[in-house]
């Protein structure tokens, strides 16, 4: 049969028999051409008698056929259950309310004694469920939800045991089991989304017969789904498949919307499965779900109608439960993985930065140590160590107080180490100037201040020695240059200032008016010089602390008007 119109070629085709024509007029269950007749939904053939060739188990469950025919009238008891939670939307009875609860008490009891626990579990809801209804007389709005819920989780879970308990031949049965096996170790084994769904195919084929197998997944819009995986037996394995196909048209897309298994006895044939005009093939679908969320779906097709029974259907959806989970745990896992890359690239980012910072600290002339809240040495250069007198790795770590026992034979004034001691356990900042003995005699600026983050919580003191032995002595330098100059200045200036004054007073005979005012000049300069000598040795009197202050109040004009 031609290719359905939209497609592009035998590659893209793949499953229009299940997915319908790209982007055409919607139909029942897909799009087809000709005056074939459309999708057909018929019952499920039953699997016969094992054949010749079929090999027995090593041993015989004696209750395999009362297990089959439990999971045989399954489908009856759901409906039981279906029907009477129907009865109660349109009313509630408590006699329909007694029925749910028999029904549901007795499925749970039932598949609780064959080992179907999913089965049981998802029963007891809905029994506690009834039974709540039971003794109040009443239903709450959520508690219907959960009702109608927990029965379409009851269809699943039957779906489940359905497909472990099959009634086909036992080499079949096994087989099957041995291939969800092998899928579990899937998902230890594979993280990327290709790699999962074609060696789920790979394995599948070996069990169910297939012509094409594909993994479809939506896209971010949800609107369309496309051709993710493909296999084709007619091409000896998988194949490129780049189709899109909207949400809204085919069987496909219906398994995706309503996010259950569909199983079709009868669609139109395409040339993705026959190239005859007329003929009809079979397909089942089963949606993927991460979560509460359709992501896709798995296909297969055979050439001929009706070639799939209902526990195919089941035990596909059994596989696709299996590909759900590696899917779950390959997202898990990547998110996991992308999780630890940005910690790593933190923690690098991180570390450089402590790196730096060290590297900038240790760069440093300064004594530099942290302490932590804890009172212990969190960081120290290698300048610290030295002060100290210890190696800097036994600084690292060790505690506040048996570092100011090495510190306390350093100090000339004893009461200095008190003061730092004092520091590290407030708030406020020190910063003075200590004598030290140890290493050698030295003066040092000392900075102790409490350290925090952008968010003010405390990190602990920062604590900083810097030798400025060098700049004291010169600072005494210049103060004594300062004292000797002005002391020496004063003395001269001083006779300069008398010999004015006593030419202004006429000692040297009558002044005409002309040298009187340079006089006059010259003495008011003198006056001014001897105060700046003045002002100079009693700034040098101040940084030595020889300084008396007699305060007293002043005249602010008499002040402003000295001062110009």
């Amino acid at each position: 049969m031609p290719a359905a119109k939209g497609g592009r070629g035998d590659g893209q085709g793949a499953d229009r028999a299940a997915h319908g024509p790209p982007r055409s007029e919607p139909g029942a269950l897909g799009g087809h051409r000709g005056g074939g007749r459309g999708p057909q939904a018929v019952p499920a053939r039953r699997a016969g008698a094992p054949g010749p060739g079929a090999l027995p188990l090593t041993s015989v469950d004696p209750l395999a056929a009362v297990r089959a025919e439990f999971a045989a009238g399954l489908a009856a008891r759901i409906e039981t259950l279906r029907a009477a939670l129907h009865r109660l939307e349109r009313g509630f009875r408590s006699e329909d309310a007694q029925a749910l609860y028999r029904a549901a008490h007795s499925l749970t009891g039932t598949a609780a004694s064959f080992g179907a626990e999913g089965l049981a579990h998802v029963a007891g809801d809905l029994e506690d469920l009834a039974r709540g209804w039971l003794e109040r007389g009443v239903a709450l709005p959520e508690e219907w939800t959960a009702a109608a819920a927990a029965v379409g989780e009851l269809d699943l879970a039957a779906r489940e045991y359905r497909a472990t308990v099959q009634s086909g031949s036992a080499r079949s049965s096994a087989a099957r089991l041995a291939v969800v096996g092998e899928l579990s170790s899937l998902i230890n084994a594979a993280v990327d989304m290709r790699e999962i769904f074609q060696g789920a195919i790979q394995k599948v084929q070996r069990v169910l017969d297939f012509r094409r197998a594909s993994v479809v997944l939506i896209d971010e819009a949800a609107t369309h789904y496309y051709v993710h995986t493909l296999y084709d037996r007619a091409r000896d394995g998988f194949v490129p498949g780049e189709a899109m196909f909207p949400v809204e048209q085919g069987v496909t897309g219906q398994a995706i919307r309503e996010g259950r298994p569909i199983r079709v006895d009868s669609l139109p044939g395409t040339e993705g499965i026959l190239l005859q005009e007329g003929k009809r093939v079979s397909a089942m679908i089963v949606p993927l779900h991460v979560g509460d969320r359709v992501i896709g779906a798995l296909n297969f097709g055979h050439e001929s109608e009706g070639h799939y029974t209902e526990e195919d259907l089941d035990w596909a959806v059994v596989l696709g439960r299996q590909i759900e989970t590696s899917l779950y745990y390959s997202k898990l896992l990547s998110t996991i993985a992308q999780q630890r890359e940005a910690l790593a690239r933190e923690h690098a980012t991180v570390q450089a930065q402590r790196n730096q910072l060290e590297a900038l600290i240790d760069a440093s002339d300064a004594a530099i140590m942290l302490v932590g809240p804890d009172h212990r040495i969190a960081y120290a250069n290698a300048e610290m160590a030295t002060l100290v007198g210890i190696p800097r790795e036994a600084v690292l770590g060790a505690s506040l107080e048996s570092l100011q026992r090495f510190f306390a034979g350093s100090f000339v004034e004893p009461a200095a180490l008190a003061a730092q001691g004092e520091a590290l356990t407030g708030e406020a900042t020190l910063h003075d100037r200590v004598d030290l003995g140890f290493p050698r005699r030295a003066v040092y600026q000392r900075v102790v201040a409490p350290v925090r983050d952008r968010g003010g919580a405390p990190l602990g003191h920062i604590v900083l020695y810097r030798n400025v032995t060098h700049e004291v002595a010169v600072e005494r330098a210049k103060s004594e240059f300062v004292s000797v100059v002005s002391h020496e200045l004063r003395t001269p200036m001083t006779s300069v200032k008398t010999s004015l004054s006593l030419l202004l007073a006429g000692a040297a005979g009558p002044l005409e008016s002309a040298p009187r005012e340079l006089l006059e000049i010259a003495l008011r300069n003198a006056d001014r010089l001897i105060r700046l000598v003045n002002d100079l040795l009693d700034l040098s009197r101040l940084e030595a602390g020889r300084m008396e202050f007699r305060l007293e109040p002043v005249s602010l004009e008499d002040s402003v008007a000295a001062g110009l």
